[in-house]
């Protein structure tokens, strides 16, 4: 179901590394926000925040690219 709302959660965004399993989790408040936000149907959700420039960062935004958020970052 999608609801005609827009969101956007705008702050932190870090990684969870799981070195004992070799596994890595993107996330963070407003990160989870927006991502939870178009899982539960919002007509459009995005974050907005600062990333890094190495690799963890390229791996968030990716995440967020699959899950079909919207991203604007500065």
């Amino acid at each position: 179901m999608e609801y005609n709302v827009s969101v956007v959660g705008f702050g932190d965004n870090v990684v969870d590394i799981y070195t004992h399993s070799n596994k890595q989790y993107p996330g963070g408040n407003c990160v989870n926000f927006a991502v939870y936000a178009k899982m539960f149907g919002a007509k459009r959700s995005a974050y907005m925040g600062y990333f890094g420039s190495d690799d963890i960062a390229e791996f968030v935004i990716s995440v967020l690219n699959e899950l079909k958020l919207c991203i604007m970052k500065r």
